[in-house]
C-alpha cells in the first residue's frame, strides 16, 4: 500500500546558471513549480530549480552553487520568465529524500584495464546523467572520470578498487574530475510508485512512502594511505 503525504520544499535562493549547467539533468520549459518539484521529485534528485521560460532543472545540488548567488531580485520566481541563466533553487528535506545513488569514495583507474569496464557515452557531462544512463542499462555501480567521461559496472562482478584509493579527484567538478581517477558511486533501485497529489501551497511538494533503497555497496572498500 502507497500512502501520499505532504511536505515543506525549502527554497535555497536565485542562483546564476551558466553552461554546464548546475543541475544538470532537462525536464522541459513551460513547466509549473508543482511540474517540476514532481519530476524531480520523482527520478529521487535532492535539488530542483526553474529559470528562463518556467524551464525545469533536477540534480543532487552538489554544485547549484558553482556559479555563485545571483543579486536580490534578478530572479522573479513567480513569474513567466524566471530570468535568463538565473535560477530559483528549492531543496527536498533531507528526512524525505531518498536519493537514487550515494558516493562511495575516489579511486585511481588505468586506461589499458579499466575498474568499470562499460562506457556509457549518453550519460557523459555530469553525475545525474551518468546514473541514469548506468541505472538504465541495468548496472549499479557507476564512476565519473577525466572530462566527466561515464563508465558503469556491476557490483561483484567487477572490481572497482582494482587499483587503490586515490585523494586526486574533484568530484564537484563540472568539467573535469582528474586523470586515471574516477568518483565512485553505488545506484538505488528506485520501487514503483503511485501517482501522488499536490497541496494547494506552492512551498509543497508530494512525497511517496515507497522509497528506493540502495543497492548492496561492495564491501572492503580501501582507503587513501
Amino acid at each position: 500500500c502507497v500512502s501520499v503525504i505532504t511536505v515543506q520544499v525549502e527554497f535555497v535562493g536565485c542562483f546564476n546558471d551558466d553552461v554546464p549547467r548546475s543541475l544538470p539533468i532537462e525536464v522541459g520549459s513551460g513547466i509549473s513549480y508543482f511540474g517540476c518539484a514532481l519530476a524531480c521529485y520523482a527520478r529521487h534528485y535532492e535539488f530542483f530549480g526553474r529559470q528562463y521560460d518556467k524551464e525545469c532543472w533536477c540534480g543532487t545540488g552538489a554544485t547549484h552553487t558553482n556559479y555563485g548567488e545571483a543579486n536580490e531580485g534578478d530572479c522573479n520566481c513567480d513569474g513567466n520568465d524566471i530570468g535568463y541563466f538565473k535560477q530559483c533553487v528549492y531543496k527536498i528535506p533531507d528526512g524525505k529524500f531518498t536519493p537514487n545513488h550515494i558516493h562511495i569514495g575516489c579511486f585511481a583507474d588505468e586506461n589499458d584495464d579499466r575498474a568499470l569496464p562499460d562506457r556509457q557515452t549518453d550519460g557523459d557531462g555530469s553525475i545525474e546523467a551518468c546514473s541514469e544512463a548506468c541505472t538504465d542499462n541495468f548496472y549499479n555501480l557507476f564512476g565519473l572520470q577525466f572530462d566527466m567521461e561515464c563508465w558503469c559496472g556491476r557490483a561483484n562482478v567487477d572490481d572497482p578498487y582494482k587499483h587503490g584509493a586515490s585523494n586526486e579527484c574533484d568530484c564537484d567538478s563540472l568539467v573535469n574530475i582528474g586523470m586515471n581517477v574516477f568518483c565512485l558511486f553505488a545506484i538505488g533501485k528506485p520501487e514503483p510508485t503511485s501517482l501522488p497529489t499536490f497541496s494547494s501551497i506552492p512551498s509543497a511538494v508530494p512525497s511517496l512512502s515507497a522509497v528506493p533503497s540502495l543497492s548492496a555497496v561492495p564491501s572492503d572498500v580501501p582507503k587513501v594511505g
